[in-house]
């Protein structure tokens, strides 16, 4: 987390702050072992991102698939 008395940068793999000492160790990380999902835009890891495909958004692609509507979605 950044404090007020840091300089920080924002890193566009996990979209969170990162204090800019140590910035360029950290975007490695997330570059070597992150991906964005495609369809919600969250960092997953490389390794679960099968899964979490399957898992996070199975209710909302079978109801996209059965044309169902859910609350709060429009």
């Amino acid at each position: 987390p950044c404090f007020s008395f840091h300089v920080c940068k924002q890193c566009k793999q996990d979209k969170r702050d990162v204090s800019a000492a140590n910035f360029s160790l950290h975007e490695a990380h997330c570059l070597r072992f992150l991906t964005l999902c495609p369809e919600c835009d969250e960092p997953v890891a490389q390794k679960d991102i099968k899964d979490h495909q399957t898992e996070a958004h199975k209710q909302l692609n079978g109801l996209v698939r059965g044309r169902q509507s859910v609350p709060g979605l429009t």
